[in-house]
């Protein structure tokens, strides 16, 4: 089995802490830029498109009701 090196597994506790709900988007980039090299937009790019687990979609009805708005 291949070790990876601290960086590596660095950036592997940072995405999974971010997915976990337990990091910001700013500061998960930043932490990522840092340890990777990779730029900021590469960065964004690849969290951006990371399915979260703490993040709860209200039904439409409920929004609507609630504040008098809709969601897109």
């Amino acid at each position: 089995m291949a070790n990876a090196s601290a960086e590596m597994t660095q950036c592997i506790d940072e995405i999974v802490n971010y997915k976990k709900g337990h990091s910001r988007l700013d500061d998960s980039i930043a932490k990522l830029n840092s340890l990777s090299g990779l730029s900021e937009e590469v960065v964004r790019a690849f969290l951006t498109n990371v399915k979260r687990d703490n993040i709860v979609k209200f039904p439409q009805e409920f929004r609507q009701k609630r504040h008098g708005t809709k969601l897109n």
